[in-house]
C-alpha cells in the first residue's frame, strides 16, 4: 500500500504552525517574557467618621458670654439649666406691662462635621403660676398674653404668644433653622414682650414652656 507522505508532511505543518500561533498568543497575553513590571499597593484605605458636638451660651445684656457653656456629650445630649431663653439670660427678670426682654444665645458646632440640620422646638406644655394679687382670680390666660419671637441674624423664624410657641402650629414655627457648619456659630434672639393692658391680677405672674434644640448632620 502506498503511503501519501506529501500529505502527512503537510498536516504536520499545519499542527506545527498553529502550536507556534498558541505559544505566541499565550505569551503575549501573560506577559512571561516581559523584563519590566511595576505596581502600586494602597495598604491604607479607610472610612472615618466626624463628630458632632454642639455648644450653647448665654450672653449676658452687654453681649459678654454669661454663665457655663453647655455642650452636647459623647450621647449626643445636653441639658442646660444656666439658660433662660425668655429672662434677658438670667434665671428671672421680671417684666412690666410693655415691657419687652431681649434674650441672646449662641449656638456653635464644635465638631468636625456641619449641622445640616437645625430645629427649635417645645417640649412642654406652657403653664402658668402666681398672679391673683390683691385678691383677684389668679389669671389663666398668660402664655397667651406673652408675646415671643425669635430671630437669627435678623431673620424672623416665630413670633406669637407662648401658647402658640408650645403647640408648634404658627406657620413657619421654629424650623427648619439655618445650617450651623463646624466651627460656625449661629446667634438667636429671643424677645419677650408683655401687653401694656395687663391689669394687677396678673403682677407675680409667671409662664414657663421647656425647649429643645436639635441638630442632625
Amino acid at each position: 500500500m502506498r503511503r501519501n507522505i506529501m500529505g502527512e508532511h503537510k498536516g504536520w505543518g499545519i499542527v506545527g504552525a498553529g502550536a507556534v500561533a498558541s505559544i505566541a498568543l499565550a505569551l503575549s497575553v501573560t506577559g512571561s517574557l516581559s523584563g519590566f513590571t511595576a505596581s502600586i499597593t494602597n495598604p491604607n484605605n479607610r472610612v472615618t467618621t466626624g463628630t458632632l458636638s454642639m455648644e450653647e451660651q448665654g450672653l449676658d445684656t452687654d453681649g459678654s458670654p454669661q454663665g457655663a457653656a453647655c455642650t452636647s456629650d459623647g450621647k449626643g445630649t445636653a441639658k442646660c439649666t444656666t439658660v433662660n431663653l425668655f429672662g434677658s439670660g438670667s434665671v428671672t427678670s421680671p417684666l412690666a406691662p410693655g415691657g419687652t426682654n431681649e434674650t441672646d444665645v449662641v449656638i456653635k458646632n464644635t465638631g468636625t462635621i456641619d449641622a445640616k440640620t437645625f430645629a427649635l422646638a417645645p417640649t412642654t406644655a406652657c403653664t402658668s403660676s402666681g398672679g391673683g394679687v390683691g385678691g383677684g382670680a389668679a389669671p389663666t390666660d398668660f402664655c397667651d398674653q406673652v408675646h415671643l419671637e425669635v430671630a437669627i441674624d435678623g431673620t424672623t423664624y416665630f413670633s406669637g404668644s407662648l401658647t402658640a410657641f408650645a403647640a408648634n402650629t404658627a406657620p413657619n414655627v421654629i424650623q427648619p433653622l439655618p445650617a450651623v457648619a463646624a466651627g460656625d456659630s449661629k446667634t438667636l434672639s429671643f424677645t419677650t414682650t408683655l401687653p401694656q393692658t395687663l391689669g394687677n391680677e396678673y403682677q407675680s405672674t409667671q409662664a414657663q414652656v421647656g425647649a429643645k434644640f436639635t441638630f442632625a448632620a
